[in-house]
């Protein structure tokens, strides 16, 4: 190959002479298109490196043409009106009209696509002529299609989604809803999207903020007195237990939480609630420890 071409370049035309040693299609339906023989990233690489698939085509020594005539008996659609007749009926199912859905969607169709520009140089020109506004039917067919594919597509589902968390004992507050093992973040974020907020919802469903109040698991009050918050700290620095308010409130091992809370609650700061258990000094420093009292 001569030395105009560039390393890619040199690259594209090695892989379409490999695909016409291989017996593989090479008319640029196929090779866009859908089937197990296609291969769009050489055919992406073909137009931008070359400027068109036929022009790489006849780069690598062969005649388009009459590859072209070869593809045009395999065309699924053969012509424009067939083209036409596709889109209608593409229409009639409610499946997406805008050109980044039809070439790469869920529900693509990169044959018509490819067939559409084919005889009418436009996806939107195709849809033009089959009779449709394409700005307007682009919007429709894609707000439909979202609420089609969506979890908590209307408003009622967002309700029963609600009700039957209510029924399974399943938290409604807002933390519940988005954490923990019973969060369903989906349900939360189509609740915010219908109803403005998640509290709008959950009325909307027929509780009120004392029905959300009463899904929330509350913990007993292991500590309830200032002489149990002792107790548990002179136990811990008996035992070598972790005693700072970081470990003892996030630490992997030994972790205690509530214990963390009643020591402001009812020393309002840590290193306190130790002085008062007489495991630090009034100079914050570590003393002798001292048996339970």
């Amino acid at each position: 190959m001569t030395s105009e071409f560039t390393p890619k370049q040199e690259a594209i035309v090695k892989s379409i002479r490999r695909r016409k040693r291989n017996k593989l299609p090479l008319y640029s339906s196929n090779v866009n298109g859908q089937s197990g023989t296609c291969d769009r990233t050489l055919y992406e690489a073909a137009i931008r490196h070359f400027g068109s698939w036929p022009q790489a085509i006849e780069i690598a020594g062969f005649d388009y043409a009459k590859i072209n005539r070869i593809g045009m008996g395999h065309r699924k659609h053969k012509n424009a009106k067939e083209v036409i007749a596709a889109i209608q009926k593409r229409k009639e199912k409610k499946l997406p009209m805008n050109a980044g859905y039809v070439n790469l969607g869920p529900d693509r169709d990169r044959t018509l696509y490819s067939s559409a520009r084919r005889e009418y140089g436009h996806w939107a020109n195709a849809v033009k002529a089959a009779g449709y506004n394409y700005n307007l039917i682009k919007k429709e067919t894609i707000v439909e299609y979202k609420r089609k594919v969506r979890t908590f597509g209307t408003r009622q589902d967002i309700i029963d989604a609600i009700q039957k968390r209510k029924k399974g004992k399943l938290p409604l507050h807002l933390n519940g809803v988005n954490r923990g093992k019973d969060a369903n973040r989906t349900l939360y974020q189509s609740a915010v999207r219908d109803f403005g907020s998640w509290t709008q919802a959950v009325k909307a469903a027929g509780y009120s903020e004392k029905d959300i109040a009463q899904t929330r698991k509350r913990r007993a009050n292991v500590y309830p007195t200032a002489q149990l918050v002792l107790q548990e700290l002179r136990r811990r620095d008996r035992k070598d237990l972790p005693l700072t308010s970081v470990e003892v409130y996030k630490g992997k091992k030994h972790r205690d939480p509530a214990l963390c809370i009643a020591a402001r609650k009812f020393y309002l700061r840590w290193h306190v609630a130790l002085m008062a258990a007489g495991i630090l000094d009034l100079a914050g420093n570590p003393i002798t420890k001292k048996p339970d009292r």
